[in-house]
Protein backbone atom coordinates (compact mmCIF):
# COMPACT_ATOMS: atom_id res chain seq x y z
CA UNK A 1 0.00 0.00 0.00
CA UNK A 2 1.31 3.46 -0.96
CA UNK A 3 0.40 6.97 0.09
CA UNK A 4 -0.27 9.16 -2.94
CA UNK A 5 -0.70 12.93 -2.88
CA UNK A 6 -2.69 14.69 -5.61
CA UNK A 7 -1.57 18.31 -5.82
CA UNK A 8 -2.89 20.82 -8.39
CA UNK A 9 -0.16 23.19 -9.54
CA UNK A 10 -0.67 26.90 -10.18
CA UNK A 11 1.18 29.63 -12.08
CA UNK A 12 2.57 31.41 -9.04
CA UNK A 13 1.66 34.78 -7.52
CA UNK A 14 1.14 37.95 -9.53
CA UNK A 15 3.38 40.97 -8.87
CA UNK A 16 2.13 44.53 -8.35
CA UNK A 17 2.69 45.32 -12.03
CA UNK A 18 0.50 42.35 -13.01
CA UNK A 19 3.25 39.99 -14.12
CA UNK A 20 3.59 36.39 -12.98
CA UNK A 21 6.41 35.92 -10.49
CA UNK A 22 6.85 32.23 -11.46
CA UNK A 23 7.97 31.29 -7.98
CA UNK A 24 6.17 30.51 -4.76
CA UNK A 25 7.56 32.43 -1.80
CA UNK A 26 8.67 30.39 1.15
CA UNK A 27 6.09 30.17 3.91
CA UNK A 28 6.04 28.84 7.42
CA UNK A 29 3.50 26.04 7.33
CA UNK A 30 2.12 24.68 10.58
CA UNK A 31 0.40 21.31 10.81
CA UNK A 32 -2.30 20.50 13.36
CA UNK A 33 0.12 18.65 15.64
CA UNK A 34 2.13 21.88 16.00
CA UNK A 35 5.09 20.97 13.83
CA UNK A 36 6.31 23.74 11.52
CA UNK A 37 8.02 23.66 8.12
CA UNK A 38 9.56 26.43 6.03
CA UNK A 39 9.01 25.67 2.37
CA UNK A 40 7.74 27.10 -0.91
CA UNK A 41 5.86 23.97 -2.00
CA UNK A 42 3.25 22.64 0.39
CA UNK A 43 3.49 19.29 -1.42
CA UNK A 44 7.05 18.97 -0.08
CA UNK A 45 5.80 19.64 3.46
CA UNK A 46 3.05 17.05 3.17
CA UNK A 47 5.40 14.55 1.58
CA UNK A 48 7.79 14.78 4.52
CA UNK A 49 5.26 14.98 7.33
CA UNK A 50 2.92 12.21 6.16
CA UNK A 51 5.59 10.07 4.50
CA UNK A 52 3.98 10.39 1.08
CA UNK A 53 5.36 7.90 -1.41
CA UNK A 54 4.25 9.41 -4.73
CA UNK A 55 2.86 12.74 -5.95
CA UNK A 56 0.46 13.38 -8.82
CA UNK A 57 0.83 16.99 -9.97
CA UNK A 58 -2.03 18.32 -12.09
CA UNK A 59 -1.65 21.58 -13.95
CA UNK A 60 -1.95 23.52 -17.20
CA UNK A 61 0.74 24.42 -19.72
CA UNK A 62 1.31 27.65 -17.74
CA UNK A 63 1.76 25.97 -14.35
CA UNK A 64 5.12 26.25 -12.59
CA UNK A 65 6.53 22.96 -13.79
CA UNK A 66 10.06 24.36 -13.92
CA UNK A 67 9.88 25.26 -10.21
CA UNK A 68 8.72 21.76 -9.33
CA UNK A 69 11.70 20.44 -11.27
CA UNK A 70 14.12 22.81 -9.52
CA UNK A 71 12.78 21.95 -6.08
CA UNK A 72 12.81 18.17 -6.42
CA UNK A 73 16.09 18.21 -8.39
CA UNK A 74 17.63 20.31 -5.60
CA UNK A 75 19.01 22.82 -8.08
CA UNK A 76 20.53 26.15 -7.09
CA UNK A 77 19.33 29.38 -8.68
CA UNK A 78 21.36 28.74 -11.84
CA UNK A 79 19.20 25.74 -12.77
CA UNK A 80 20.23 23.56 -15.72
CA UNK A 81 19.44 23.31 -19.43
CA UNK A 82 16.17 21.43 -18.96
CA UNK A 83 15.05 23.95 -16.35
CA UNK A 84 15.71 26.96 -18.60
CA UNK A 85 14.28 25.34 -21.70
CA UNK A 86 11.15 24.40 -19.82
CA UNK A 87 10.80 27.89 -18.31
CA UNK A 88 11.26 29.62 -21.68
CA UNK A 89 8.82 27.27 -23.38
CA UNK A 90 6.13 27.79 -20.74
CA UNK A 91 6.59 31.56 -20.97
CA UNK A 92 5.47 31.46 -24.60
CA UNK A 93 2.35 29.37 -24.01
CA UNK A 94 -1.26 30.30 -23.19
CA UNK A 95 -4.70 28.76 -22.70
CA UNK A 96 -5.03 27.84 -26.39
CA UNK A 97 -1.69 26.00 -26.59
CA UNK A 98 -1.96 22.22 -27.14
CA UNK A 99 -1.12 20.03 -24.16
CA UNK A 100 1.81 18.44 -25.97
CA UNK A 101 3.54 21.83 -26.16
CA UNK A 102 5.75 20.86 -23.24
CA UNK A 103 7.49 17.62 -22.37
CA UNK A 104 7.45 16.75 -18.66
CA UNK A 105 9.19 13.38 -18.97
CA UNK A 106 12.45 14.60 -17.45
CA UNK A 107 10.57 16.23 -14.59
CA UNK A 108 8.70 12.98 -13.87
CA UNK A 109 11.99 11.10 -13.81
CA UNK A 110 13.23 13.30 -10.95
CA UNK A 111 10.20 12.25 -8.90
CA UNK A 112 9.38 8.77 -7.63
CA UNK A 113 8.57 5.84 -9.91
CA UNK A 114 4.80 6.19 -9.64
CA UNK A 115 4.68 9.98 -9.47
CA UNK A 116 3.04 11.69 -12.43
CA UNK A 117 2.62 15.13 -14.00
CA UNK A 118 -0.77 15.47 -15.69
CA UNK A 119 -1.41 18.29 -18.16
CA UNK A 120 -4.98 19.52 -18.51
CA UNK A 121 -6.91 22.38 -20.10
CA UNK A 122 -7.82 25.53 -18.18
CA UNK A 123 -11.43 24.40 -17.84
CA UNK A 124 -12.80 27.59 -19.37
CA UNK A 125 -16.01 25.95 -20.58
CA UNK A 126 -17.97 22.71 -20.47
CA UNK A 127 -16.05 21.29 -23.43
CA UNK A 128 -12.73 21.71 -21.62
CA UNK A 129 -14.17 20.34 -18.39
CA UNK A 130 -15.25 17.18 -20.22
CA UNK A 131 -11.82 16.90 -21.85
CA UNK A 132 -10.16 17.22 -18.44
CA UNK A 133 -12.37 14.45 -17.07
CA UNK A 134 -11.20 12.17 -19.89
CA UNK A 135 -7.58 13.03 -19.00
CA UNK A 136 -7.62 12.95 -15.21
CA UNK A 137 -9.71 9.85 -14.43
CA UNK A 138 -7.79 7.35 -16.63
CA UNK A 139 -4.45 8.81 -15.51
CA UNK A 140 -5.27 8.50 -11.82
CA UNK A 141 -6.70 5.01 -12.33
CA UNK A 142 -3.47 3.91 -14.01
CA UNK A 143 -1.38 5.15 -11.09
CA UNK A 144 -3.46 4.20 -8.07
CA UNK A 145 -3.43 0.55 -7.07
CA UNK A 146 -5.64 -1.50 -4.76
CA UNK A 147 -4.90 -0.59 -1.16
CA UNK A 148 -3.36 2.81 -1.93
CA UNK A 149 -4.42 5.79 0.16
CA UNK A 150 -4.96 9.10 -1.63
CA UNK A 151 -4.29 12.52 -0.10
CA UNK A 152 -5.37 15.76 -1.73
CA UNK A 153 -3.92 19.28 -1.47
CA UNK A 154 -6.02 22.21 -2.77
CA UNK A 155 -3.67 25.07 -1.85
CA UNK A 156 -2.50 26.08 -5.32
CA UNK A 157 -3.87 26.36 -8.86
CA UNK A 158 -7.27 27.59 -10.04
CA UNK A 159 -9.92 27.31 -7.33
CA UNK A 160 -12.23 25.79 -9.95
CA UNK A 161 -9.66 23.05 -10.58
CA UNK A 162 -9.56 22.11 -6.90
CA UNK A 163 -13.34 21.81 -6.76
CA UNK A 164 -13.35 19.82 -9.99
CA UNK A 165 -10.70 17.36 -8.85
CA UNK A 166 -12.43 16.99 -5.48
CA UNK A 167 -15.58 15.86 -7.30
CA UNK A 168 -13.53 13.43 -9.39
CA UNK A 169 -12.06 12.00 -6.18
CA UNK A 170 -15.59 11.43 -4.88
CA UNK A 171 -16.35 9.58 -8.10
CA UNK A 172 -13.23 7.43 -7.73
CA UNK A 173 -13.99 6.76 -4.07
CA UNK A 174 -17.60 5.68 -4.63
CA UNK A 175 -17.30 3.93 -7.98
CA UNK A 176 -13.72 2.69 -8.04
CA UNK A 177 -13.42 2.24 -4.26
CA UNK A 178 -10.32 4.41 -3.98
CA UNK A 179 -9.45 5.10 -0.34
CA UNK A 180 -9.33 8.84 0.41
CA UNK A 181 -7.03 9.81 3.28
CA UNK A 182 -6.98 13.54 4.00
CA UNK A 183 -7.71 16.80 2.20
CA UNK A 184 -5.36 19.71 2.94
CA UNK A 185 -5.42 23.45 2.42
CA UNK A 186 -2.46 25.67 3.27
CA UNK A 187 -4.15 28.86 4.46
CA UNK A 188 -1.59 31.38 3.19
CA UNK A 189 -4.13 34.21 3.48
CA UNK A 190 -3.72 34.41 7.29
CA UNK A 191 0.07 34.12 7.39
CA UNK A 192 0.59 37.81 8.20
CA UNK A 193 -1.99 37.67 10.97
CA UNK A 194 -0.83 34.45 12.62
CA UNK A 195 2.83 34.45 11.68
CA UNK A 196 2.40 31.11 9.90
CA UNK A 197 0.14 29.41 7.38
CA UNK A 198 -1.92 26.67 9.04
CA UNK A 199 -2.36 23.51 7.01
CA UNK A 200 -6.04 22.82 7.55
CA UNK A 201 -7.33 19.27 7.34
CA UNK A 202 -10.60 19.46 5.40
CA UNK A 203 -11.34 15.75 5.74
CA UNK A 204 -14.46 16.73 7.70
CA UNK A 205 -15.93 17.57 4.29
CA UNK A 206 -15.70 13.91 3.38
CA UNK A 207 -18.04 13.11 6.25
CA UNK A 208 -20.52 15.69 4.95
CA UNK A 209 -20.36 14.22 1.43
CA UNK A 210 -20.83 10.73 2.84
CA UNK A 211 -23.78 11.92 4.92
CA UNK A 212 -25.38 13.57 1.89
CA UNK A 213 -25.01 10.30 -0.03
CA UNK A 214 -26.48 8.33 2.88
CA UNK A 215 -29.45 10.70 3.19
CA UNK A 216 -30.03 10.44 -0.56
CA UNK A 217 -29.95 6.64 -0.48
CA UNK A 218 -32.54 6.56 2.28
CA UNK A 219 -34.77 9.19 0.70
CA UNK A 220 -34.55 7.76 -2.81
CA UNK A 221 -34.49 4.02 -2.15
CA UNK A 222 -35.36 3.48 1.51
CA UNK A 223 -31.88 2.07 2.15
CA UNK A 224 -30.55 3.36 5.46
CA UNK A 225 -27.61 0.98 5.84
CA UNK A 226 -24.98 3.67 5.15
CA UNK A 227 -26.86 6.17 7.30
CA UNK A 228 -26.92 3.64 10.13
CA UNK A 229 -23.20 3.03 9.76
CA UNK A 230 -22.41 6.76 9.95
CA UNK A 231 -24.61 7.20 13.04
CA UNK A 232 -23.09 4.33 15.03
CA UNK A 233 -20.56 6.48 16.91
CA UNK A 234 -23.05 9.29 17.57
CA UNK A 235 -26.39 7.68 18.35
CA UNK A 236 -26.28 3.90 18.44
CA UNK A 237 -29.96 3.44 19.27
CA UNK A 238 -31.04 5.51 16.28
CA UNK A 239 -28.47 3.77 14.09
CA UNK A 240 -29.79 0.35 15.09
CA UNK A 241 -33.41 1.36 14.49
CA UNK A 242 -32.61 2.70 11.01
CA UNK A 243 -30.70 -0.51 10.28
CA UNK A 244 -33.70 -2.60 11.36
CA UNK A 245 -36.05 -0.49 9.27
CA UNK A 246 -33.81 -0.88 6.22
CA UNK A 247 -33.79 -4.65 6.59
CA UNK A 248 -37.57 -4.67 6.94
CA UNK A 249 -37.98 -2.51 3.83
CA UNK A 250 -35.57 -4.73 1.91
CA UNK A 251 -37.59 -7.83 2.84
CA UNK A 252 -40.94 -6.02 2.59
CA UNK A 253 -41.91 -7.04 6.15
CA UNK A 254 -44.79 -4.63 6.57
CA UNK A 255 -45.50 -5.06 10.29
CA UNK A 256 -41.83 -4.63 11.16
CA UNK A 257 -41.72 -1.50 8.98
CA UNK A 258 -44.77 -0.11 10.78
CA UNK A 259 -43.40 -0.88 14.25
CA UNK A 260 -39.93 0.50 13.51
CA UNK A 261 -41.36 3.65 11.91
CA UNK A 262 -43.19 4.36 15.12
CA UNK A 263 -39.94 3.99 17.09
CA UNK A 264 -38.02 6.23 14.69
CA UNK A 265 -40.40 9.15 15.03
CA UNK A 266 -39.45 9.32 18.72
CA UNK A 267 -35.67 9.02 18.20
CA UNK A 268 -34.83 11.80 15.73
CA UNK A 269 -34.68 14.64 18.26
CA UNK A 270 -31.50 16.14 19.74
CA UNK A 271 -29.15 14.77 17.07
CA UNK A 272 -25.80 16.62 16.94
CA UNK A 273 -24.52 18.51 13.90
CA UNK A 274 -24.01 17.69 11.05
CA UNK A 275 -26.52 14.83 11.34
CA UNK A 276 -29.23 17.17 12.56
CA UNK A 277 -29.31 18.86 9.14
CA UNK A 278 -30.02 15.63 7.26
CA UNK A 279 -31.35 12.79 9.38
CA UNK A 280 -34.61 14.14 10.88
CA UNK A 281 -35.97 15.42 7.55
CA UNK A 282 -35.29 12.31 5.49
CA UNK A 283 -36.38 9.90 8.23
CA UNK A 284 -39.50 11.80 9.24
CA UNK A 285 -40.59 12.26 5.63
CA UNK A 286 -40.86 8.46 5.49
CA UNK A 287 -42.25 7.71 8.95
CA UNK A 288 -44.91 10.43 8.67
CA UNK A 289 -46.47 8.63 5.70
CA UNK A 290 -46.92 5.52 7.83
CA UNK A 291 -47.56 6.79 11.32
CA UNK A 292 -50.40 9.15 10.41
CA UNK A 293 -52.55 6.27 9.14
CA UNK A 294 -55.04 4.83 11.63
CA UNK A 295 -55.28 1.20 10.50
CA UNK A 296 -52.73 -1.37 9.46
CA UNK A 297 -54.42 -1.79 6.08
CA UNK A 298 -54.04 1.94 5.39
CA UNK A 299 -50.41 1.84 6.57
CA UNK A 300 -49.73 -1.01 4.16
CA UNK A 301 -51.42 0.94 1.40
CA UNK A 302 -49.15 3.93 2.09
CA UNK A 303 -46.16 1.60 1.91
CA UNK A 304 -47.36 0.33 -1.46
CA UNK A 305 -47.73 3.91 -2.64
CA UNK A 306 -44.25 4.76 -1.35
CA UNK A 307 -42.74 1.76 -3.17
CA UNK A 308 -44.48 2.92 -6.34
CA UNK A 309 -42.87 6.36 -5.99
CA UNK A 310 -39.48 4.68 -5.62
CA UNK A 311 -40.14 2.46 -8.67
CA UNK A 312 -40.10 -0.66 -6.47
CA UNK A 313 -43.09 -2.04 -8.34
CA UNK A 314 -42.78 -5.63 -7.19
CA UNK A 315 -43.00 -4.62 -3.53
CA UNK A 316 -45.80 -2.19 -4.36
CA UNK A 317 -47.94 -4.91 -5.97
CA UNK A 318 -47.37 -7.31 -3.07
CA UNK A 319 -48.38 -4.73 -0.47
CA UNK A 320 -51.29 -3.46 -2.54
CA UNK A 321 -52.72 -6.96 -2.74
CA UNK A 322 -52.07 -7.72 0.92
CA UNK A 323 -53.51 -4.46 2.27
CA UNK A 324 -56.93 -5.58 1.03
CA UNK A 325 -56.53 -8.90 2.83
CA UNK A 326 -55.46 -7.00 5.94
CA UNK A 327 -58.56 -4.83 5.71
CA UNK A 328 -60.82 -7.89 5.68
CA UNK A 329 -58.92 -9.28 8.69
CA UNK A 330 -59.57 -6.02 10.55
CA UNK A 331 -63.26 -6.06 9.64
CA UNK A 332 -63.75 -9.74 10.56
CA UNK A 333 -61.72 -9.55 13.80
CA UNK A 334 -59.08 -11.87 12.36
CA UNK A 335 -55.39 -11.63 13.19
CA UNK A 336 -53.63 -10.17 10.09
CA UNK A 337 -50.30 -11.58 11.30
CA UNK A 338 -51.54 -15.20 11.22
CA UNK A 339 -51.33 -17.12 7.97
CA UNK A 340 -54.56 -19.08 8.52
CA UNK A 341 -56.52 -15.94 9.32
CA UNK A 342 -55.20 -14.24 6.20
CA UNK A 343 -56.25 -17.25 4.12
CA UNK A 344 -59.73 -17.03 5.63
CA UNK A 345 -59.90 -13.34 4.74
CA UNK A 346 -58.69 -14.01 1.21
CA UNK A 347 -61.34 -16.68 0.72
CA UNK A 348 -64.03 -14.25 1.81
CA UNK A 349 -62.96 -11.88 -0.96
CA UNK A 350 -62.73 -14.54 -3.65
CA UNK A 351 -65.60 -16.87 -2.76
CA UNK A 352 -68.64 -14.72 -3.24
CA UNK A 353 -68.99 -13.21 0.23
CA UNK A 354 -71.44 -10.38 -0.55
CA UNK A 355 -69.70 -8.04 1.91
CA UNK A 356 -66.63 -7.93 -0.35
CA UNK A 357 -68.17 -8.16 -3.78
CA UNK A 358 -67.09 -4.63 -4.66
CA UNK A 359 -63.38 -5.48 -4.24
CA UNK A 360 -63.38 -8.98 -5.79
CA UNK A 361 -62.45 -8.16 -9.38
CA UNK A 362 -59.93 -5.53 -8.36
CA UNK A 363 -58.29 -7.93 -5.91
CA UNK A 364 -58.08 -10.67 -8.56
CA UNK A 365 -56.42 -8.37 -11.11
CA UNK A 366 -53.86 -7.09 -8.63
CA UNK A 367 -53.22 -10.57 -7.20
CA UNK A 368 -52.58 -12.02 -10.66
CA UNK A 369 -49.79 -9.54 -11.23
CA UNK A 370 -48.60 -9.96 -7.63
CA UNK A 371 -48.37 -13.75 -8.13
CA UNK A 372 -46.52 -13.35 -11.42
CA UNK A 373 -44.01 -11.16 -9.61
CA UNK A 374 -43.66 -13.29 -6.48
CA UNK A 375 -43.50 -16.66 -8.27
CA UNK A 376 -41.60 -15.63 -11.40
CA UNK A 377 -44.51 -16.52 -13.66
CA UNK A 378 -43.92 -13.91 -16.35
CA UNK A 379 -44.51 -15.25 -19.86
CA UNK A 380 -41.96 -13.12 -21.65
CA UNK A 381 -44.74 -11.08 -23.21
CA UNK A 382 -43.58 -7.44 -23.31
CA UNK A 383 -47.16 -6.19 -23.50
CA UNK A 384 -47.87 -8.00 -20.23
CA UNK A 385 -44.88 -6.24 -18.68
CA UNK A 386 -46.03 -2.86 -20.00
CA UNK A 387 -49.56 -3.39 -18.68
CA UNK A 388 -48.31 -4.33 -15.23
CA UNK A 389 -46.09 -1.26 -15.16
CA UNK A 390 -48.66 1.18 -16.52
CA UNK A 391 -51.64 -0.01 -14.47
CA UNK A 392 -50.11 0.26 -11.00
CA UNK A 393 -51.00 3.93 -10.62
CA UNK A 394 -54.63 3.23 -11.47
CA UNK A 395 -54.75 0.27 -9.08
CA UNK A 396 -53.39 2.47 -6.28
CA UNK A 397 -56.11 5.03 -6.94
CA UNK A 398 -58.86 2.40 -6.98
CA UNK A 399 -57.66 0.70 -3.79
CA UNK A 400 -57.38 4.05 -2.02
CA UNK A 401 -60.98 4.90 -2.92
CA UNK A 402 -62.16 1.47 -1.86
CA UNK A 403 -60.40 1.48 1.50
CA UNK A 404 -61.71 4.94 2.35
CA UNK A 405 -65.20 4.00 1.31
CA UNK A 406 -65.17 0.82 3.41
CA UNK A 407 -63.64 2.66 6.36
CA UNK A 408 -66.35 5.32 6.25
CA UNK A 409 -69.04 2.67 6.22
CA UNK A 410 -67.71 1.36 9.48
Amino acid sequence: MAKILISPLGTGPISKNGNLVRQYNKATYKISDGKQYNASFISAVLKEHYQIDHIIFIGTVKSMWEEVYRHYKNLDNSGDDYYWNLAENIESLNHSSPLNSIDLTTLEQTLSERSKCILIKYGLNEKELKENLNIIVPAIQDIIQTGDEVYFDITHSFRSLSVYIFLILMLLRDIKEVKIGKIFYGMLEVQKELGYAPIVDLSYLLKIVELIKAAYEFQKFGSGFLLSELLQSTNQNLANTIHTLSKAISLNYSQEIIDTSNQLSKQTKNIPSPYSYFVPDVVNSFTKKINTQKTRSHKEYELANWHCEKKNYSSAYILLSECLVTYVCEKENLNPSKKDDRETAKNKILNNDPNYENMRNLFREISNIRNNVAHNLSSGNLQELKDAWDKLGNYLTEVHKLLNKLLNKN
